[in-house]
């Protein structure tokens, strides 16, 4: 069985100040339960609305384009974990939900992609 424990998060922005709660939503919920690093992909031509400094093991990658397909490719190609979830900056998701996930991925035995349905709970 695979084990919740080594997790790359990359989330693509255009550095709105929501970005705080996603990133939150990580560090309440997994923050002793599994090793991660958060990677912010933001176009270079976009100011960072936030202080991200307090955060620990995140990462904030300037890319040169902008884009979501562009922006989680770069955070894709710097994550350091075989673990990648790749993330709006307005979502939130539960270490539920990444284990739900990974729990899916162990019964198919090999490499692919997954991806979770988001409703509107509100």
């Amino acid at each position: 069985m695979i084990e919740l424990n080594n997790l790359s998060i990359v989330i693509t922005t255009l550095g709105n100040s929501i970005l705080t709660q996603t990133i939150n939503s990580f560090y309440n919920d997994l923050n002793l339960k599994c090793n991660f690093e958060i990677i912010i992909t933001i176009p270079e031509s976009e100011p960072l609305q936030c202080d991200l400094s307090k955060y620990k093991n995140l990462i904030v990658h300037k890319t040169k384009f902008k884009g979501q397909v562009f922006q989680r490719t770069e955070g894709f190609k710097i994550a350091k974990f075989n673990y990648v979830l790749q993330l709006d900056d307005d979502v939130e998701i539960l270490a539920i939900s990444i284990q739900n996930l990974i729990s899916e991925i162990d019964k198919h035995n090999q490499d692919f992609c997954i991806s979770p349905i988001f409703y509107d709970i509100h």
